[in-house]
């Protein structure tokens, strides 16, 4: 049975509203799925719902930004109560974070072109349905960059405050609502000098509080590198976990259900104990 354990929605930086994921997903002829948005979990509970009307397997989830030892990892809590209070702490915490970053990219940029205006951009809106988030969609509207990839390369040099929520916060906040705290895409957090993330590194982030890593991501830039998690995840008894990252429109390079990821490949069912 194929799985797809890291999707994104339209309640973050997805294209795709619930109705339209299941589908695809049941298309697809994915059995078991999560929905992970960037620090919400709005469309959690719609979600469930289409899932079971098509009898689908579904875990509610969420990927948290977490910060530790200067960097930022996101944190992929599977099972969560999304009602939990600490937990609902710690997403309100981190969309605030966003929110404030938005604004320090639109004054960066205003401060060097008059058509931006940090005043109008307090007041700015935009389809959901497009993907991506307020400042981007902002200056794709304004005409100051045209996607993603110019959205970052015209500000290298901005100096951002990215506090996000502690590390060990992040996976205390999972645990106590009853879910199970995995490493996403270690190689998103890895030295640019480094093929993969040292096993020692790993064990700093893991004796936070991680259950599991995401072994299968598109975040590899090889198999050895895939190889390297697995053999780090096995080695210390962590769940594995694996999926596509899919954001629909928004990033058209990721598919959805790649990499393929089957059940058997996480050598564990330790996902059926989180199913809704």
């Amino acid at each position: 049975m194929q799985i797809d354990l890291h999707l994104h929605t339209s309640a973050s930086d997805g294209t795709s509203d619930p109705m339209e994921l299941v589908e695809e997903i049941s298309d697809m002829g994915i059995g078991v799925f999560a929905i992970a948005d960037h620090d919400t979990t709005a469309n959690v509970e719609k979600t469930a719902a289409l899932a079971k009307q098509r009898g689908l397997g579904f875990i509610a989830a969420t990927e948290i930004s977490a910060f530790y030892d200067g960097k930022i990892f996101h944190i992929l809590g599977y099972g969560c109560d999304i009602d939990h209070v600490y937990l609902k702490e710690i997403l309100q915490y981190n969309q605030s974070v966003w929110a404030s970053i938005d604004i320090s990219r639109i004054e960066w940029v205003g401060q060097r072109d008059s058509r931006v205006d940090a005043q109008e951009f307090f007041s700015y809106s935009y389809e959901p349905s497009r993907g991506g988030w307020p400042s981007l969609n902002y200056l794709i509207d304004k005409g100051i960059v045209g996607n993603m990839q110019e959205y970052f390369m015209t500000q290298t040099d901005v100096v951002l405050d990215e506090n996000f929520a502690d590390l060990a916060d992040v996976t205390k906040a999972i645990a106590q609502s009853g879910g199970r705290a995995f490493l996403a895409h270690p190689a998103y957090s890895k030295d640019k000098n480094e093929k993969f993330m040292p096993a020692g590194r790993l064990d700093e982030v893991v004796k936070m509080g991680i259950a599991g890593i995401e072994c299968y991501t598109i975040y590899n830039a090889s198999k050895e590198e895939e190889n390297h998690y697995l053999a780090y995840a096995k080695e210390r008894g962590l769940l594995i976990s694996g999926g596509s990252d899919y954001h629909g429109k928004f990033i058209a390079q990721r598919k959805l259900g790649v990499p393929h990821v089957t059940a058997q490949m996480l050598q564990s069912d330790w996902y059926q104990e989180l199913m809704r």
